[in-house]
C-alpha cells in the first residue's frame, strides 16, 4: 500500500472470494519513488528455521530488514544499516544479500549477523 509514502507491508489471507488483512508492518518499502517497479522485496529463510522471511528496505532505504509474520504479526527479525539508500536488491541466497546503492556502490550484507 502506497510503498514510498506510507511504507506499509501487509499480509492477506484468502477468505472465500475476498482477501482479509491478517497482519501489517509499517516503515518498509518495496519501491523507489519514480520507478514503476515494485521489486525491492525478496523471500528468503534468514534464520534457517524453515519459515521464510520477507527481506526489503526500510522506508528511507537506509536499512535492509527481514520481516517475519510467524505467529500472525509482522516483526523485524534482522536489520542491517546501509551507508546510502538502496536502489536494487539481487536475488538472495539464505541470509546473504547483494545490494546496489544510490551512490553506485555494491555491497554484500549478511542479515544473520545483524
Amino acid at each position: 500500500m502506497t510503498p514510498h509514502i506510507a511504507g506499509s507491508l501487509r499480509l492477506y489471507r484468502r477468505e472465500g472470494a475476498r482477501l482479509e488483512e491478517v497482519a501489517r508492518l509499517d516503515g518498509v518499502t518495496n519501491h523507489v519513488i519514480g520507478s514503476r517497479d515494485l521489486d525491492l522485496g525478496r523471500i528468503s529463510d534468514i534464520d534457517g528455521d524453515g519459515a521464510p522471511e520477507i527481506v526489503l528496505p526500510s522506508l528511507d532505504r537506509l536499512r535492509l530488514v527481514a520481516v517475519s509474520f510467524a505467529g500472525g504479526s509482522g516483526r523485524i527479525v534482522a536489520s542491517v544499516p546501509l551507508p546510502a539508500p538502496l536502489i536494487r536488491l539481487e536475488p538472495m541466497n539464505d541470509a546473504w544479500a547483494v545490494v546496489h546503492l544510490q551512490d553506485r556502490r555494491t555491497l554484500t550484507v549478511d542479515l544473520k549477523r545483524s
